[in-house]
């Protein structure tokens, strides 16, 4: 499905540092390491953007220690965020058809609450708006949850 998504490109990353140690020394090499352990599509929009010589500006400005700490800061809360995936897809959308928010997650809980869960906080998703059947309340809701996202993330 990510292929498809993606037009058929492959993203992924076999980085095997643990992402919590990635700053704690050698930094720079450290990154540049994670970088170059993405899939070759992956590296080819790092490169786009010259993503290795702006990271060899922070280091030199004594600034990648302090980006590198304020990103694991945020990371272990919304690295799981799927906030740029549409709250229903085309797919979705005919699967769901003119069913209500709570009668689609119910044929879903198949794989266990606990994943219900995950899933719509991944989304951000608050699950008493979704089962109200009230769309604008959901859509006003999850709006609210993202700029929250957004502020704490961007500060």
């Amino acid at each position: 499905m990510l292929r498809r998504a993606t037009g058929g490109l492959s993203f992924f990353n076999t980085f095997k540092m643990d992402h919590s140690k990635l700053g704690e020394s050698g930094i720079k090499a450290n990154l540049e390491s994670y970088i170059q352990s993405f899939s070759k599509d992956a590296r080819e929009i790092f490169e786009y953007f010259n993503f290795a010589e702006f990271i060899g500006q922070l280091n030199d400005a004594d600034l990648l220690y302090k980006v590198v700490q304020k990103v694991r800061k945020f990371e272990s809360k919304y690295i799981y965020l799927a906030l740029n995936c549409p709250l229903v897809t085309w797919k979705t959308n005919r699967t769901m058809s003119a069913k209500a928010p709570s009668a689609y997650m119910h044929e879903r809980m198949c794989v266990g609450e606990d994943e219900i869960s995950r899933r719509l906080k991944s989304h951000l998703i608050i699950k008493n708006d979704l089962t109200s059947d009230n769309y604008e309340t959901l859509l006003d809701s999850r709006a609210s949850e993202m700029h929250a996202a957004i502020l704490d993330i961007c500060g």
